[in-house]
This record gives structure tokens, sequence and C-alpha cells, in this order.
């Protein structure tokens, strides 16, 4: 069942009271304004990065969006940016006197809810002297219990984003009835993601993200402004990360292309540059050391068969078992079936192989046969090579 009927499927009244939840601050001592003014401030311009944190504290379970690669960024196509200002920054003690939701999907707003919020209890100089809302502002403005259904049905099931976005979710966690169950919630947190984007900056406050990067000079600090903000300050960081990407796929393309070059200058004599193989099954000999004499011809090894797969080196298949027979053999012989140009090859024929393209060195001289070795048969010749231990076959 959605959890949103869960939550607010009967018509009874939600509760007035606020749920207590559990206490993360110590009594304050001493000068209570002052201590309060810097609090607030300290907190609210030092922003944690919180975006490896899972939220235990309240009603909502927040796990911070795996984001790999820059292409987990770019399929990301729906999200709601999220805000709250509260009277301090206590879930146990504090309230949300501000909050902002806006929904979008493919770059497009298709959604949005803000609104003042009375806390029912007094808001501080220190709180007012920072996000600028005052006692009077919020006397005539709903709870949160009010407008929680509204907010809840805009973040539902949706990626959420936000600067510092874990303490937004904290608070708005608290204010769920305790008795409900935990709305689970996926996050990306701008703070993370803006040092991964713009690395080396001096701070990664929103305020001075919006600045140095001229998005806005704005310093209002109001709930649907910073939404609005810190939007604009994600895209911003997932086109700088999506181009930060191109660019590397880019020099490792020319880098390709340089190492390609030389390689096909230096193995411009062996008939198996750029040849693909692959290997399955058990081998007689060293199974790594038949893979490293591919380096000797410029040939490549690959890891799965597939339509420029040149060359299957086969050992016995017997003990293969059902699942690695299909992946590589039965592949091959279906690509074979087709009219591949793939071909399926033995131990000793690849042994072969590599013998009669390093024949074609320049600079190859072929070293007299060892002693007692004999001439039946290749045996003398990949000795020769130091392909196969000296050892019956």
């Amino acid at each position: 069942m959605n959890f949103l009927k869960r939550l607010f499927g009967k018509k009874e009244k939600l509760p007035s009271v606020r749920p207590i939840c559990n206490k993360i601050e110590t009594t304050t001592k001493g000068n209570k304004l002052l201590e309060e003014t810097l609090r607030v401030i300290s907190i609210a311009n030092s922003p944690a990065d919180t975006s490896s944190a899972k939220i235990t504290h309240s009603k909502i379970e927040a796990t911070p969006k795996k984001i790999f690669t820059a292409k987990d960024l770019e399929t990301i196509r729906e999200y709601v940016v999220l805000d709250v200002e509260t009277t301090g920054f206590s879930r146990s003690n504090d309230r949300i006197i501000e909050i902002a939701v806006i929904h979008y999907r493919d770059g497009k707003e298709i959604n949005r809810f803000s609104s003042l919020i009375n806390p029912q209890i007094p808001i501080s100089p220190a709180a007012s002297a920072v996000n600028h809302i005052t006692n009077e502002d919020v006397a005539n403005a709903p709870t949160i219990e009010t407008v929680l259904s509204d907010v809840l049905r805009i973040i539902d099931r949706n990626l959420i984003i936000g600067h510092n976005v874990s303490f937004d979710l904290g608070f708005l966690g608290c204010a769920i009835p305790q008795e409900q169950e935990d709305l689970v919630i996926e996050y990306i947190d701008t703070v993370s993601l803006s040092k991964r984007a713009f690395p080396g900056l001096a701070s990664y406050k929103l305020v001075d993200l919006v600045t140095n990067l001229k998005i806005s000079n704005s310093q209002a600090h109001r709930a649907l402004e910073d939404v609005e903000l810190t939007a604009k300050l994600f895209e911003l960081c997932r086109i700088a990360i999506m181009d930060a990407y191109k660019k590397e796929l880019a020099e490792r393309k020319i880098e390709r292309e340089r190492k390609k070059a030389e390689k096909a200058i230096a193995f411009k004599w062996s008939p198996l540059l750029e040849k693909n193989f692959v290997f399955t099954g058990d081998f007689e000999n060293d199974r790594d050391q038949l893979q490293e004499e591919l380096e000797k011809v410029g040939a490549n090894l690959r890891p799965q068969v597939n339509r420029n797969t040149d060359y299957l080196v086969a050992g016995e298949l017997a003990n293969l078992p059902q699942w690695a027979l299909e992946r590589k053999y039965l592949k091959a012989k279906e690509f074979l079936d087709k009219g591949g140009k793939l071909q399926i090859i033995t131990e000793k024929e690849f042994i072969l192989l590599i013998e009669n393209a390093l024949n074609n060195k320049p600079d190859n001289k072929k070293p007299p046969a060892p002693v007692g070795a004999g001439t039946s048969g290749n045996r003398t010749s990949l000795l020769h090579h130091g392909i196969i231990p000296s050892k019956p076959m």
C-alpha cells in the first residue's frame, strides 16, 4: 500500500502535538542567547558533508544515491528539491518554520509547494538573524501537521535533492507521526556533489557557491529561493561532471589511438597484429604463460566471445560447468553457424600460430635445437621460443 495512503488515508484529524524525537543535544549553559547565536550561525555557515550518513533519528530513512559514474547522473530525469528553515538545529527541541519543495521532470518544474510554518514555540533572535523569519511572520501560518500531507505527496517515491539535505529530511521525518511506518528516501546532497564537480573551492556553503559560480547574488536564505538555487546548482554540477567525463573519454580515445599507431609500427611484421583471442577450458601448459605470448606478436587477449573475436583457443572442455561452456565455446559455435569469421583452435594450433608469427620477426634468429630434443613434430620449434616446458606432452 502506498505510504501516503497509509499515512493520510483515514479522515480523522492528524495529531496536533508534534512527536518527540530522539534527543541529540545537551542542555545549553551560560548566556543562552549568545550560545544560540553562535550555534545557529556556525552550523548554518558550515554545512557538514553528510552524504554518506544514514538518517536514523526520524521517521524518514534516507540514504545517499550511489553515483559511480557520470552516466549515473545523466540518467536522472526526475527529482524533488527540498529545503526547510527551522528555529534551531536540535531535532528534539526545535521546529520547522518554513518549508519548500519543487518537483522537476526532464528539466521542467511540474509541481511546487512552499509555506511558512507556525512552530508553536518562540523563534529566537539568533534564528531570525539567519533566516529573517520572525514570530510575527509565522503567527497566522499553518502548523507542520496541516501541510505535511501536501509536502509528502510531492516527495513520496522521488529522489530528493538538497544542500546538506540530511538536515532537512531529519526535521521533516520528526514531523511524521511516530506510529506511522518509516518513509524510505534516496537523496543527493549538493554539498558533496559540488565538491566533486568543482574541487578545490574555499567554501561549499550554498550562498558562496551560487555567488562564485555566478548562479545568483542573493543572500536571502529563505526556503523557496534556496530550493530554486539548489536546483540550478545541481544542474550546473551535473553539467560540469558530464563535461569532465566527456573530456576524459576524448583523452582516452586519443591515447588509445596513439598506442595503436605505435603498436602497428612495432608489430608490422606480425600476421596476428590486432587479432583478438579468447581462451576457454583446461590446458596442458600454464594458461597465463600461453596468454602472455599474445603480447609478443601484437595480438589482443579478450575476456569474452563476441563478433570481434578472431580465435577461440579451446583446451579440455570436459570439466567445464554448463554456464562456462555456454559463455564461450557454444557462443563461438553459434557465431560460426551464422557465418562468422571466428576460428576455434586447439592449444597446439595456437602455439603453432605464435611460432609462425615470431618467425616473421625481422630480428628473429632461431637458436639451435636443445641436445636430444629431436626434430619430430613441432616439439623442437616450440621449445625454441620457450612456449612450453620440456616435459612429455
